[in-house]
């Protein structure tokens, strides 16, 4: 099965200390301008299944690149409508197929990173062949990256999911996903220092 971990990690027989900071240097180069943006969505239903119903991309100076609702065209679960999306907030809004040219645009050349990259990388290639369309890069998994593992590893914890931050909304999740990645590059935890190569 491919990964979709983070890249410069994944050897098995790393010691901790070596995965945490192999996981500040990735932070680090990850943070160089126009190298990542951070993906997150909300679905319909529980995280990883039901259909998007918010779709919000940033990069990794915090500016806005998408945020848009999406109208799945299936009822709105109570899971997400306890982030405060409604049906009738939806209504309105465009399909995916109409955001997915925009998407596409955004992310072109750059690597996408996400709380949970797994997650997020299935849900779009499930909503891109649902609509009919090209995912084009974004069915490759080599360009998608996972925050969560590299937080799990520089946190010490390489074999333990740590949930995301706390934050209702797909673009206030991309924010708070950013803020887990500059804390890695920053080791504000630790406040020991690493020579990003």
């Amino acid at each position: 099965m491919t990964t979709l971990d983070y890249r410069y990690i994944r050897e098995e027989n790393s010691t901790v200390t070596e995965r945490r900071l192999a996981a500040i240097r990735w932070a680090r180069r990850a943070l160089r301008p126009g190298v990542v943006v951070v993906l997150d969505t909300e679905n319909t239903g529980r995280p990883g299944e039901g259909f998007v119903c918010e779709l919000s991309v940033i990069d990794t100076a915090g500016v806005i690149r998408l945020d848009s609702l999406v109208n799945p065209g299936h009822p709105i679960e109570s899971a997400a409508r306890r982030c405060h999306l409604t049906d009738q907030m939806v209504v309105g809004a465009p399909a995916f197929r109409q955001v997915l040219s925009r998407l596409l645009h955004v992310t072109a050349g750059a690597v996408i990173a996400a709380y949970n990259g797994r997650a997020a990388f299935h849900t779009i290639l499930r909503e891109t062949r649902r609509a009919g369309m090209d995912p084009e890069h974004l069915e490759d998994p080599a360009g998608w990256h996972c925050i969560s593992q590299a937080r799990s590893d520089w946190l010490g914890h390489p074999h333990h999911y740590l949930p995301p931050p706390v934050a209702h909304r797909a673009l206030d999740r991309c924010h708070a996903t950013l803020n887990v990645l500059r804390d890695i590059a920053a080791d504000r935890t630790t406040g020991s220092t690493v020579q990003a190569s």
